[in-house]
């Protein structure tokens, strides 16, 4: 476990990945914090990529954009607002869950604290699914209509 916004140097790396981590940050100076963080530890050339919940919401009525309960996620709005606080429940078959607290972030915000920490370019994924899921898209058609999770890329010249 490591602090994310002032961290020790391990160096510098073609890719900086990060799975759902700028979605704790409930502010907006920690979040550029973080941004800065990976743009120093990713290479020149290189890239600065990950997952997050999604930016693409409805902030005045976030339960409108129909993520908040699908695919055994349950997700309860604390606080409206930017960022928008929420609390998010999994549950798994085994009928155990995992609770935590997320902000979330207008898309603009994440774009904004990328550039500024030094990205060149930053860029939205919206996630598709591979031919091998061809079978399945029944099951995935409302995910992906509406996603709940989005990649990010974010080039360092």
């Amino acid at each position: 476990v490591a602090d994310c916004i002032n961290p020790q140097p391990f160096g510098q790396f073609d890719v900086v990945f990060s799975a759902h981590l700028l979605n704790y940050f409930e502010n907006q100076d920690d979040l550029s914090k973080v941004f800065k963080s990976m743009f120093e530890q990713t290479k020149p050339g290189g890239i600065c990529s990950g997952l997050l919940a999604s930016p693409f919401i409805n902030y005045e009525d976030p339960e409108s954009t129909g993520h908040f309960k699908q695919n055994g996620k349950e997700v309860e709005v604390l606080s409206s607002g930017v960022p928008l606080k929420v609390l998010v429940r999994l549950s798994f078959e085994n009928e155990s869950s995992l609770t935590f607290t997320n902000y979330l972030w207008p898309a603009e915000i994440y774009e904004k604290c990328a550039l500024s920490a030094g990205f060149s370019k930053f860029e939205w994924i919206r996630p598709i699914l591979g031919s091998q899921f061809k079978e399945s898209l029944e099951f995935f058609k409302t995910y992906l209509e509406n996603p709940c999770t989005y990649g990010f890329k974010a080039h360092k010249n």
